[in-house]
């Protein structure tokens, strides 16, 4: 039976996913738990899949992130047009 509440419950998927399943599908075939079932919760503490890491990952790091690559580009772009 899987955690109800959403944090136990990343932590479980996440061990299983990288302790013992190279996907979330095969994750989900093997439990036959519903993937949409998971994504849903997940993103209810802004959790989302990263297909590439096998994980689920914060949605918050994740904008943040985007959000630093996207003013470094911007302050580049500034110096390249002053010269």
């Amino acid at each position: 039976m899987l955690p109800n509440d959403p944090a136990m419950l990343l932590s479980y998927i996440n061990m299983k996913l990288r302790d013992q399943y190279d996907s979330l599908e095969r994750l989900c075939d093997d439990l036959d738990i519903s993937k949409s079932e998971i994504v849903e919760k997940l993103k209810t503490i802004d959790y989302i899949y990263d297909n590439e890491k096998n994980q689920f990952k914060s949605l918050k790091k994740f904008k943040n992130w985007i959000t630093q690559k996207n003013s470094k580009h911007s302050k580049m772009s500034k110096n390249i047009k002053s010269i």
